[in-house]
């Protein structure tokens, strides 16, 4: 059995509230081992709500080791902000990062345990899709100086790092046949337009739906994806960082041939992991069959974490009570 606890937090440099959501078993037992904290953000135009059925799969496999906090993008979901603009995609970094620097704070504002047995540290995790791996995948490489948590593992699932041409094609082809009509224009379910000030100006439509999305925005999706492509390189060849996971799938619009390049099988190094299913789609997460790729993330977490905390933890205890031992006999 587990609860949920929701709230909000300021966001880094605006006035905007950014949702989140943690889940926790009940009861809190007490157990020896390592406790996990998976940070989730989910892609662009979506919403913590996609990723539930994720979450209550992780939190039956591992009850009592895990809290999970899913949280709304600026402008996403249940947090307030413009629908589908934003200046720079920095700043979804740096609201990850606040969160990151002060869940404690803002846990105990809204009463969530942080832990089960105090004795042991919590370890974090980020896991993102699609936006969200990008934005995770930032945070830990150009902007890491920034966070003063320690980041004990990455899970990045699709991460956008390239862009079929048939996107471009695509994307133009919408905006010719919209000159017909008076802009901004319904483009399918998004809406092209430069109008900055109108976007500013459309903050609480629905909660949860993004019906437009800003020209501005789009040109961000391309500077990200082409950053992330560096910032996965260097993180998988200069050992910066130890616990890496890289779900991809089959898109119509992203390419993953750089994903399977710099994390293939011969060239893998420490506990970097790539899983590459070539038949799911883009939002593999959500999708029909996407149990298997649930276990795959669940058997990797508990090889890396699980497993290893309950070990790591079990000579932790060994070496206190030999400490005091020695201490009494002396």
């Amino acid at each position: 059995m587990f609860e949920h606890t929701s709230g909000t937090f300021q966001a880094a440099n605006s006035k905007d509230r950014i949702y989140f959501q943690t889940s926790f078993s009940l009861p809190r037992k007490q157990i020896r081992s390592e406790q996990l904290h998976l940070v989730l953000l989910h892609g662009l135009f979506e919403n913590h709500h996609h990723y539930t059925a994720f979450r209550n799969y992780l939190m039956q496999k591992i009850p009592c080791s895990l809290l999970i906090t899913m949280i709304d993008l600026r402008g996403h979901g249940q947090s307030s902000g413009p629908r589908g603009y934003i200046k720079n995609l920095d700043e979804y970094a740096l609201d990850l990062i606040f969160f990151l620097n002060n869940f404690e704070k803002i846990f105990k504002k809204h009463q969530i345990p942080l832990h089960c047995f105090s004795e042991f540290p919590l370890q974090t995790l980020l896991m993102g899709h699609g936006l969200g791996a990008n934005i995770s995948l930032q945070s830990v490489s150009d902007l890491k100086t920034m966070i003063s948590t320690s980041i004990s593992g990455v899970i990045l699932a699709n991460p956008l790092l390239c862009f079929r041409d048939n996107f471009i094609t695509a994307l133009l082809k919408k905006c010719l046949s919209s000159m017909a009509f008076n802009l901004p224009h319904p483009l399918a379910y998004l809406q092209i337009s430069r109008d900055f000030l109108f976007a500013k100006r459309t903050t609480h439509f629905d909660a949860l739906a993004i019906n437009a999305v800003n020209l501005s925005l789009l040109t961000q999706l391309f500077s990200i994806s082409r950053n992330s492509t560096r910032q996965l390189y260097d993180l998988k060849f200069t050992n910066a960082f130890s616990k890496l996971f890289l779900l991809a799938g089959k898109d119509q619009y992203v390419d993953n041939y750089y994903a399977k390049k710099i994390l293939a099988p011969k060239q893998r190094l420490n506990d970097n992991t790539l899983f590459y299913y070539p038949e799911k789609q883009h939002e593999f997460l959500q999708l029909h069959g996407k149990e298997s790729v649930y276990n795959d993330l669940f058997l990797w977490l508990q090889k890396k974490f699980i497993l290893s905390g309950q070990f790591k933890s079990t000579n932790q205890l060994l070496k206190k009570n030999l400490s005091s031992v020695k201490a009494g006999n002396s």
